[in-house]
């Protein structure tokens, strides 16, 4: 493992909107500003964008939880959770 500085992070989260349903995200207090755009999540699309405001950066030294996702599956009615780790 290596240390890294980030000074933002963007994800899209892609998914079958048929068969899932994202029911919540629960980012994690790295950064200090995050952002979830949801417009498109009914064509199975979310974005979520995390962004440093300190000039150089956040220092991640091992592997860090970015955000927790809880998925509905709509065909079963299941519950469950997906937890997305950054990878350095």
């Amino acid at each position: 493992q290596r240390e890294i500085r980030l000074d933002g992070v963007d994800i899209i989260l892609t998914f079958d909107p048929k068969i899932l349903e994202v029911t919540q995200i629960n980012p994690a207090k790295l950064f200090s500003f995050v952002s979830e755009k949801k417009e498109k999540e009914r064509e199975g699309k979310i974005a979520v964008t995390f962004l440093e405001e300190k000039s150089n950066g956040l220092l991640i030294k091992e592997r860090a939880r970015l955000f927790t996702l809880t998925i509905k599956g709509k065909g079963s009615g299941s519950k469950f959770m997906f937890t997305v780790f950054s990878c350095i």
